[in-house]
């Protein structure tokens, strides 16, 4: 990913020694929030996806204001990883969809996260 054409949407994610540790995409779509995150693979497995996800929403929840009662995320089905990360983060599934992608049409679980301020 070039970070020339991350605008104001995508944010580094960098731990207390200021190295990168992922990616978080804030937007709005058809007046719903959502959020896209992606962790460095090379610390994926090691127990640190909540923890990370959560920060995430805990920034949006902080930076956002258009965030209204929900915060949405889609994820690949074949994903089980992430998708058990994000039920541990208090994100449920609510849709399936399909969605053209770089490798052809993939199955996705949309979920989203109630959130109070």
């Amino acid at each position: 990913m070039d970070t020339k054409n991350w605008q104001n949407t995508i944010k580094a994610v960098l731990n207390e020694s200021d190295e990168l540790v992922g990616w978080a995409s804030f937007y709005t779509e058809n007046n719903e929030f959502w959020l896209s995150l992606g962790l460095r693979p090379d610390l994926t497995g090691q127990g640190l996806g909540e923890q990370f996800v959560l920060e995430c929403v805990r920034y949006a929840i902080s930076q956002y204001k258009s965030i209204k009662h929900t915060i949405k995320l889609a994820v690949a089905v074949f994903n089980q990883r992430a998708i058990k990360v994000y039920q541990r983060a208090g994100f449920v599934e609510t849709n399936k969809t399909v969605r053209n992608t770089h490798i052809g049409q993939v199955d996705f679980i949309e979920m989203e996260k109630h959130i109070t301020r």
